[in-house]
This record gives C-alpha cells, sequence and structure tokens, in this order.
C-alpha cells in the first residue's frame, strides 16, 4: 500500500493520530505538505513493513510497531520530534530514523537563556486553536526514546538545545546504533562547566562522520564519540581580540571557571555570551563593559598619589635654604583633585572635593641628624568611573618615620630616608544592566607600606636660590579580600595582592626672598614609574573559587610632568606659614593639589 499524502494530515483531539496504518505487508507514506496531530501521535503502525517519507513538515512522536520500518525526513524538510520515535516492536522487527532534511529537537529556545536556577521553566506551546497548529504541545526541552537505528545524512542538519550543567538537555536515546553526519546549531541554554553533554546515546555503536556544529563567538564546539554517545564538546575563548585588556582578562577568568566547572553562579551569564554568533561583537562587547570591574582598583591610583606626597613632605618643616636645628611642630591642609582622561582608550577616572590633613614632629638627634614623624589623615571625596557607572568615597590614614642627615655649608645639603604606611578604605556603588537594571555595593581596604628618599642640595647668590633635588621611592600596594553585595549573584570578589612600584622625581626648586621674611619660589620636574599600570585579581562571585582570578588593571602615565609654586611667610621668630599648589601633568593623568601648612619651631 503507498499512499501519498498531497494535503496537510492533521489528527484530531483526543488520541487521534494523523495516520493509522493497520495491517498490510508492506506501507509506504508519503507526506508533502504537514503530518502532525493534537494529540502529538503523528504515525501509528502494527504490524506491516512501513516507510513514512516526510517531505514537508512532520511533527510529534512515531509508533510503527513490527516489522522492518524506516522514518526518513528527506531533504529540505523538517521534522520537529516530542518524545518517541518507536519504529520496532518484538523479536526480528527492526526500524531505523533517517534525516536527510532539518531535524528540530522540540522547538529552539530563545537565545536570552531563562533563569533556570531561578526557577523559570520552558512553558509548552500552545495555541487557541489546536487543530490547526501542527506546533501545539510541543516543547523546548526533547528527549526522544528512540528504538531503533538513528542516521544523520550529509545534507542532514540538527538542531539543539544543550545545558551544560545540571539541567535537561535535548537528547536522543536509541536502542540501536547512531551514526552522524552534516551540519548542527546548538543554543546554550546553561553553561557552568564544560563537561560533554550526551546529544544521541546509542545502545549499539556510536559513529560521526563529520557532523560540523556551528561555532560562536566564545565556543568552539566538536563532537567526541564514546563507545556508545555522539557527545557535545567546546573550547571556550571569552577574552575575545575585540575587547579591552580587562575585558579579555574577566574572559579568560571565566574560561577557567568552566575548566575548574561547579560554576553554577555564572550559568546563564556564560549561556547568554556562549549563545553569541559573528556579526554581534558589538552586544558581546557591550555585555563584557558591564562587567568591566576596573572601578575597584581604580582608587587604588589615588592612594598611590597620596602616598609619594606623604613620603616626600614627611620632614615638613624644611627650609628650602638651609638647614634649621630646631625642634618643629607641623601641620599641613590640603585640597587635591584627581582626573584621568579618556585618551588611550580608559575609562574616565575622577576625584573631586577630596582634602587631606597632615601634622608631624622634627628634633634634632645631634650632630648632622635629624628625625621626624608623622600622621596624615585623607577624605576621598566624591570618585565617578565611567562618569557615573561607578561612585565611591572613604577615607585613608598614612604613617610615616624619617631621618635626615645635612651636609655641607650650613648644612645645604640634605639625604632623606623615610619609612610610609596607610591604609584606605573604600565604599564604592556600581551600576549594571545585563538581565536587569542592579545595583551592586561594596566595603574594601587597600594598604601601603614603602619607603621615601631624597638627595638634595640649596645654593644661593643675594636673594636668589636653588636646590635641585632627586626623589626615589618603592611603595608596596595592597588589596584586602572583600565581596561585592548585590547585582543577583554577577558582583565580584577581590583576592588579596600586593605589588611594588618604583618612581624617580628629579625636580629643580627657584626662588626669591621678598623681603620681611617672605619666601617665593616654583618647582619643576618629572615623574618616571617603573610601570604605568595598578592590578589587582579579582573573580566573579558566581565562579568556582578555584577558578584563576582576572588580573585588572588601571592604568597611569609612565612618565609625566610635575611642577608648583610655594609662598612661604615668616611670622614671627618661631612661626611661618606656607601657601602652595603642586600638579602632576601626564598624557592621561593629571592631579592638582592646593595646600596650607604652619610650623611653629622652639
Amino acid at each position: 500500500i503507498t499512499i501519498t499524502a498531497l494535503g496537510s494530515l492533521r489528527g484530531g483531539s483526543g488520541t487521534g493520530v494523523a495516520a493509522f496504518i493497520d495491517g498490510g505487508k508492506d506501507n509506504q507514506l508519503t507526506s508533502n505538505v504537514a503530518l502532525s496531530a493534537v494529540s502529538g501521535n503523528a504515525v501509528t503502525a502494527t504490524s506491516g513493513n512501513d516507510i513514512i517519507i516526510n517531505n514537508g513538515l512532520a511533527v510529534g512522536n512515531f509508533r510503527l510497531g513490527g516489522g522492518t520500518n524506516a522514518l526518513i525526513n528527506s531533504a529540505g524538510s523538517t521534522l520537529v520530534t516530542i518524545n518517541t520515535l518507536d519504529l520496532q516492536d518484538g523479536a526480528g522487527s527492526n526500524g531505523t530514523f533517517t534525516n536527510a532534511g532539518n531535524l528540530l529537537l522540540g522547538l529552539s529556545a530563545n537565545k536570552y537563556p531563562v533563569d533556570l536556577a531561578g526557577g523559570e521553566t520552558y512553558a509548552l506551546h500552545s495555541s487557541a486553536d489546536a487543530k490547526t497548529d501542527p506546533l501545539h504541545g510541543t516543547s523546548v526541552i526533547s528527549q526522544v526514546a528512540l528504538d531503533g537505528n538513528i542516521g544523520l545524512t550529509s545534507s542532514s542538519h540538527s538542531v539543539w538545545d544543550v545545558a551544560f550543567g545540571p539541567y535537561a538537555s535535548d537528547k536522543v536515546t536509541a536502542t540501536g546504533n547512531a551514526a552522524v553526519n552534516g551540519t548542527a546549531d546548538v543554543t546554550i541554554t546553561w553553561l557552568q562547566d564544560n563537561k560533554p553533554v550526551t546529544l544521541i546515546a546509542a545502545g549499539g555503536s556510536a559513529l560521526d562522520n563529520g557532523l560540523k556544529v556551528k561555532d560562536t563567538l566564545a565556543l568552539d564546539f566538536r563532537i567526541e564519540t564514546a563507545p556508545n554517545a555522539i557527545n557535545l564538546a567546546f573550547t571556550s575563548n571569552f577574552g575575545q581580540s575585540f575587547l579591552n585588556t580587562n575585558e579579555r582578562a574577566l574572559g579568560g577568568s571565566m574560561d577557567s571557571a568552566l575548566v575548574e566547572g561547579n560554576s553554577a553562579g555564572l550559568g546563564r551569564l556564560l549561556a547568554l555570551l556562549g549563545n553569541l554568533t559573528a556579526g554581534q561583537e558589538p552586544l558581546y562587547k557591550s555585555i563584557m563593559s558591564e562587567l568591566d570591574t576596573e572601578m575597584f582598583v581604580a582608587p587604588q591610583l589615588l592612594q598611590f598619589e597620596a602616598a609619594r606626597g606623604f613620603g616626600s613632605n614627611l620632614m615638613g618643616c624644611r627650609n628650602e635654604q638651609r638647614a634649621d636645628r630646631r625642634t618643629c611642630v607641623w601641620g599641613y591642609a590640603a585640597a587635591s583633585k584627581y582626573d584621568r582622561n579618556t585618551k588611550r582608550g580608559d575609562y574616565r577616572f575622577e576625584q573631586n572635593g577630596a582634602s587631606r590633613l597632615r601634622m608631624g614632629v622634627e628634633f634634632d638627634l645631634g650632630g648632622e641628624w635629624r628625625a621626624g614623624a608623622a600622621f596624615g589623615y585623607d577624605e576621598l571625596g566624591e570618585i565617578l568611573f565611567d562618569n557615573d557607572r561607578a561612585t565611591a568615597d572613604g577615607e585613608a590614614v598614612h604613617g610615616g618615620i624619617a631621618l635626615e642627615r645635612n651636609f655641607g655649608t650650613r648644612g645645604a645639603g640634605t639625604a632623606k630616608l623615610a619609612l610610609i604606611g596607610g591604609l584606605q578604605t573604600v565604599d564604592l556603588t556600581r551600576r549594571q544592566s545585563i538581565f536587569v537594571n542592579d545595583t551592586g555595593s561594596s566595603h574594601y581596604q587597600t594598604s601601603y607600606l614603602g619607603s621615601t628618599a631624597e638627595l638634595g642640595y640649596s645654593f644661593g647668590a643675594g636673594l636668589l636660590f636653588a636646590r635641585p633635588t632627586i626623589e626615589g621611592s618603592m611603595i608596596r600596594l595592597g588589596q584586602h579580600r572583600f565581596a561585592e553585595q548585590g547585582l543577583s549573584g554577577l558582583g565580584i570578589s577581590g583576592l588579596r595582592h600586593h605589588e611594588w612600584v618604583g618612581t624617580v622625581t628629579p625636580r629643580l626648586t627657584l626662588g626669591a626672598r621678598l623681603g620681611a621674611g617672605a619666601t617665593l619660589s616654583v618647582n619643576g620636574g618629572g615623574v618616571f614609574h617603573n610601570k604605568s599600570a595598578i592590578t589587582a585579581p579579582l573573580r566573579l562571585i558566581g565562579a568556582n573559587s578555584m577558578a584563576d582570578p582576572a588580573m585588572i588593571r588601571s592604568r597611569f602615565d609612565k612618565s609625566a610632568w610635575t611642577g608648583g609654586i610655594d609662598l612661604g611667610v615668616q611670622a614671627a621668630d618661631r612661626l611661618s606659614v606656607d601657601l602652595g599648589y603642586r600638579g602632576e601633568f601626564g598624557e592621561t593623568v593629571t592631579s592638582h593639589t592646593l595646600h596650607f601648612s604652619a610650623k611653629v619651631k622652639f
């Protein structure tokens, strides 16, 4: 019996089927348009040798009974599965499903993944008029029990929804042999590890004849065979070349999280990124930009700049012209501003309204030696990153001791060594928009230890004087552990880290005595660092704690110019005051400090 259906075969409600073949020795049903049933049972047969050929659209389950049976999805046609391809029944019976066209394992999941960990599920497809919709009753995840063999030919194309993790994926479980070829598309519904996922489990052999799975931007797919399985595996590269340095570092940390596995907190995020394909680079970039976590490292730029200034001025009673033997107590107040522009592709980072307080004491040790100690407090003011994508405030403390030796005529030369340290506390809030608009908050600390050294000599001629100096510092910056709160699990944790930064600053000061105890001086020089970035290890909270962190950097200028002006007034024999300005000017970073100090000697 040969039946050719030129129109649609649509089974009615209840347990009906689109086609029922009862008996017969050799039966063939060819469908050229649409073959489906409201019940989900497309074709049911009994004892004959049955061949079902789909040349159009077929949707549903096939139960072909005994005999030698075949289900053929022709080239250019489409077959959508539900859960059953029962192609053989009883001793001596055998059946084979051959796909030369489009095989859809149920409906395709959206490339924008649902929150499976949050309890979201895929609903069955339903229609107002089930009798006219062949897809009524189908679902996104299709796990098919196939009694028989399966073969995907070189012209076949299959579409799969796959979860790398604890959630269900499209899957065919065959009792017979499996051989695959052709092409395939994959939608990732969850991605928390890189363990291969079985697409087809076989009771017999499993053979890959060249099935090619379309890669995405971040995932290079491959087919791996086991003795009884066709598996999907991949190699990830989330740190794509079109990203910036920090985004590539985050991508590398994501890759490591998948290798370590159990990174459930990243499952939805990595599925979203993993589904993006060529042509979607701008969207990929925008998501990674939202995840860029430089704002946590950037405040260390402020601490580094403040630490250098604190160490440079720890002996706050120094006279630019000659040594003074008296004990001195000094105080210092300043307003500061820091700004990094976007010329080199960095995000804008700025500090406004910061204030600094310092106080210290110096005393004579006898001979040519003096010692000093100082304490400092900073109010960090308003900190903005990438305009106001992240905002922060905080405070910092500094402490240090110094030893100075005078040499030369009337002690005009000085050599100084200071040991300094400090702690900075930052309260940071950032906005992130990936799955929802959310806000993260963090309270964390950074610290430093270091030393500064200075060598200078004052020359005078009448009312004029000059003082060349060279300063050097080695500062060990440190990040303490912390964890960000909020952002629906897409926040950041910081790991403990330390690194050294060295700086050399040659400077020349020129000044003149104005009479009545007043002195006006200007200074200028260069600032040269041994590196141009501060780095710190950060890891997405949802990643396995064994995953490699991303080494996130925040850049500053490796070399810059420095300059300033000071007006000093000897108010009385024991009291002097000073008003001045200091600035550093690099290609991308500028800092300004306006200060007032008072010195009492006794």
